[in-house]
């Protein structure tokens, strides 16, 4: 979980470099007012708190890409590495609500994953991305370098630090694996049951 958050001043800049940069302020009411520029607007939150709208799905998609650029940066003085970073897509189903939601606050659950797309990229190997539990879903993580190969050159974005690290990670979260009674009781029922339909007669 993360432990380290940024300061509220670091926050307060991101959110101001957003809305004036990088986002405009287009009010609710015009965005349902029936243009269809305003209702294709998408909302960008930051930390619950919303700092403006992006103007259509391809450029959500950009400005995540370049948030993720400058998370990556080791230079870059804007965006924490801890950053989650989660584009949610429009469907035409019912889902989650589309829009750009980014997090910086405490006690969210990260891992870490080889990013192949985004940053000041070294030679072939990608560089270390510590990424959260809402923006996974809406990233493509391949398991193995095969796998990564066969995808597209527009979505190949992430790959695992090795094919076993999803379990680890999930093993990891089970407190006390060795101590778990629930898992003994169920091996022993087994066992148990096992033996009755062994000593049964036909």
């Amino acid at each position: 979980a993360v432990c380290e958050t940024p300061k509220q001043s670091f926050v307060d800049s991101l959110a101001t470099w957003l809305s004036t940069q990088k986002l405009r302020p287009v009010e609710l009411s015009r965005q349902l007012s029936g243009v269809t520029e305003e209702q294709n607007a998408l909302p960008v939150l930051l930390d619950g708190r919303l700092v403006g709208w992006s103007s259509s799905w391809p450029e959500c998609l950009l400005l995540a890409n370049e948030l993720r650029d400058l998370k990556l940066d080791k230079n870059s003085t804007q965006v924490p590495y801890s950053l989650e970073i989660a584009a949610v897509p429009p469907t035409e189903v019912g889902s989650q609500y589309p829009g750009l939601y980014l997090f910086t606050g405490a006690s969210r659950l990260l891992r870490p994953v080889k990013n192949v797309k985004n940053g000041p990229q070294i030679g072939d190997g990608g560089l270390i991305e510590w990424i959260g539990t809402f923006e996974q879903p809406y990233l493509d993580i391949a398991v193995t370098l095969k796998e990564l190969e066969e995808r597209s050159a527009e979505i190949r974005s992430h790959i695992e630090l090795s094919p076993e690290s999803i379990f680890s990670f999930v093993a990891g979260l089970t407190p006390y694996q060795d101590f778990n009674q629930v898992f003994v009781f169920f091996i022993d029922f087994c066992f148990h049951l096992t033996c009755i339909f062994i000593v049964l007669p036909s």
